[in-house]
């Protein structure tokens, strides 16, 4: 633009472009130039055919120039040629004063005072907002949206200006699209709170009007909101105000002018604008306490590992702990989970070891302790940490189940532990937790065996008498009872390989032949006996029958053993 004078020039036109419509008031308080220098200004630019003055008519006298860019100016804000053609028509003089009223409004908050400094301004295209509402796509245009307040407040608002140009239905239909667009909550996908809407209207009767229309109408939409899946966050309920100085913006904010819909008269801007700040600000309170709260509980967690165990324990998240130990090795990662599932005070071999998860802790979106969802590699110190902790658990186990079978020598479990852990492996927590319950059930069981035993020992003897008799008298002399016995021993018993025992046959077993059941876990056997005198499982023993063959005890077994377990013990006195 070489044929402007100074910079000055410049300022106005960048004004009118970005509000479409000024008075020379209003560029005067915009720009801090006087007004005689705006106006003679505004004269230069006119006859260069970069402005057009408009002058909308008046109630009563005549009513100032309105000055708006022309098509030149927009060309040349946007750094393109000038068009062909002239300039379009001028524009009407209901949209000359209704985009005057909202520069005006814009100057009104520039110049406002006790905390309605304006921070934030949109006009039509910025303020614009889409939502959904009942499967289709809806659209929200406020003629401004403003935000204003100091430096502890942040009040937010859609503003809508009406001369009196629109009727109550046109209008009754953007009321509609607000009210659709408080219900579906849209104001949370951008804002923190829902913004305020203000009208500026021309009438006090025509604010009355434009309220009770916005009640009935957000009443609707709120039973409408209801039955769909719109209430996902916090209920608001909207504020909106309105006031009769559409063209007196100096008074709509600073004056006690404005009506509320909640039955609120004679009522300041900053009135109507506080409440859902107010709303809002107690909830980031309470938030940002509730987050220091749960700092501060975290931060004791990673402090405190004993606390940090129950808290794991207690929430349900032991399974993600336990699958960040899927890292190490078979045996540390055994190690790692028997510590999490513990419930005795730490020891420091614990607590070092702990410490794998103290620096891998997560939380939920709902604030809950679990893992963390991308954790680092395990570090050389943690596995030495974890080292020490395998060693420690497996000297722990093999003494715990030592004890135990100076009370159980001869039950399967403790038969099957001993060989675990001496074959270098870990009994899991489960596993070790039902040592105590197995030998107390095969103590019990061993009556049940003791009785079947006797009852089949019986009716083989007589079994071996009938079957003698029934022999000729020859034969009777070559008769072998030993071998008959063997006979029937293999034809009447079987083993039971989980348990270790055999599986004697009940008295109804011997009415009617089948494969017995095993007295400890009450299931079928599965071996006969001559495929267990095979594998070494049972030999004669020097009473006639079957003993079974036990596994070699380890020396550690037996040392340990020499030393009684106390009555009340345990596995959480020992383990």
């Amino acid at each position: 633009m070489s044929d402007f004078v100074s910079d000055t020039d410049r300022d106005i036109l960048d004004t009118l472009v970005e509000h479409r419509v000024a008075t020379a008031v209003h560029l005067s308080v915009l720009l801090e130039i006087p007004e005689r220098t705006i106006r003679y200004r505004l004269a230069q630019l006119k006859a260069k055919g970069y402005a057009r003055a408009v002058r909308p008519p008046a109630d009563k006298g005549s009513s100032p120039d309105h000055w708006c860019p022309t098509r030149k100016a927009d060309s040349w804000s946007k750094g393109e040629r000038a068009p062909h053609g002239g300039d379009k028509a001028a524009p009407s003089t209901t949209f000359v004063e209704h985009s005057g009223a909202i520069t005006a409004l814009y100057v009104a908050l520039l110049k406002a005072t006790a905390g309605l400094g304006l921070t934030e301004w949109e006009r039509e295209a910025g303020a614009a907002e889409e939502f959904e509402w009942r499967s289709r796509p809806r659209k929200i245009v406020p003629d401004a949206f403003i935000v204003v307040g100091d430096k502890k407040t942040a009040y937010r608002a859609f503003v809508e200006v009406d001369l009196g140009s629109m009727s109550m239905t046109r209008l009754s239909q953007k009321l509609s699209g607000y009210a659709a667009y408080y219900a579906a909550q849209a104001w949370a996908d951008i804002h923190p709170f829902p913004p305020a809407l203000l009208l500026a209207t021309t009438s006090e009767a025509r604010a009355e009007g434009a309220i009770a229309r916005f009640e009935q109408r957000i009443a609707q939409a709120e039973r409408h909101a209801h039955s769909y899946s719109y209430r996902g966050r916090d209920e608001w309920v909207p504020e909106m105000g309105a006031c009769a100085c559409a063209r007196y913006p100096d008074e709509a904010v600073g004056e006690p002018v404005w009506l509320s819909s909640g039955g609120g008269d004679g009522l300041y801007l900053t009135d109507l604008l506080r409440p859902p700040w107010e709303r809002w600000a107690e909830q980031e309170r309470t938030r940002r306490q509730e987050h220091e709260r749960r700092e501060q509980w975290r931060q004791s967690l990673r402090a405190d590992p004993e606390r940090c165990r129950k808290e794991i324990q207690e929430c349900g998240s032991s399974r993600s702990f336990e699958d960040l130990a899927e890292a190490l090795d078979q045996r540390g990662c055994l190690a790692l989970k028997l510590l999490v599932q513990r419930d005795r005070k730490m020891d420091a071999t614990e607590r070092a070891a702990f410490a794998f998860f103290s620096r891998r802790l997560g939380w939920s979106r709902r604030g809950d302790l679990t893992a963390a969802h991308h954790p680092p590699p395990p570090s050389e110190q943690e596995r030495r940490a974890v080292h020490s902790l395998a060693s420690r658990y497996a000297e722990r186990q093999k003494r715990y189940v030592a004890r135990l079978y100076a009370r159980g020598s001869d039950s399967p479990a403790i038969g099957q532990a001993i060989a675990h852990l001496d074959g270098g492996d870990f009994l899991r927590h489960d596993e070790l937790a039902r040592l105590p319950g197995l030998i107390a059930a095969h103590r019990n069981n061993l009556s049940e065996l003791q009785r079947r035993r006797r009852a089949y020992l019986t009716w083989r003897a007589q079994s071996i008498v009938r079957a003698r008799r029934a022999k000729r008298v020859l034969a009777r002399l070559v008769f072998d009872p030993q071998h008959a016995e063997r006979e029937l021993d293999l034809e009447r018993l079987w083993f039971c390989k989980p348990c270790g025992q055999l599986a004697i046959p009940t008295e109804r077993d011997l009415a009617i032949p089948s494969v017995p059941d095993c007295s400890l876990c009450n299931l079928r056997a599965a071996t006969s006996l001559a495929e267990a005198l095979g594998e070494g499982l049972i030999r004669p023993d020097e009473n006639g029958f079957w003993a079974v063959c036990h596994r070699p005890v380890p020396a550690w077994v037996l040392a340990e053993a020499a030393r009684p377990l106390a009555k009340s013990a345990g596995l959480q006195e020992e383990w």
